[in-house]
């Protein structure tokens, strides 16, 4: 019975660390060749250092080698042309980038 309730307590405080913005705007997109098949985002919320997110110049990061990162990048860019609102949720972690939360989704308003 101790190690259920250590396992849902450790479990809970990692997604604890994910983050989600409130209804919110892209407010900058950024690719660059040193830093691989990645693109980076900021939104109009400030946003707070969370877990292994410590790059406030950049919170976000989308892994544009599968398809669903460039499925999700195409439809960034529409909402970032288009200034659409967005919420965007985090993983918690920082899988894609040592120092920036990796995107889990972005709901488009």
């Amino acid at each position: 019975m101790k190690l259920i309730i250590t396992l849902v307590v450790l479990f809970s405080s990692f997604a604890s660390l994910a983050s989600t913005t409130s209804i919110t705007k892209i407010k900058e997109i950024m690719l660059d060749q040193n830093n691989g098949i990645k693109v980076y985002l900021k939104v109009e919320d400030s946003l707070p250092n969370v877990g292994c997110r410590t790059n406030l110049n950049w919170p976000f990061v989308i892994d544009i080698s599968t398809d669903f990162g460039r499925s999700l990048y195409s439809a960034l860019l529409m909402s970032y042309a288009s200034k659409s609102k967005v919420i965007v949720h985090g993983f918690g972690t920082c899988t894609v980038h040592n120092d920036v939360e990796t995107v889990k989704r972005i709901e488009f308003k």
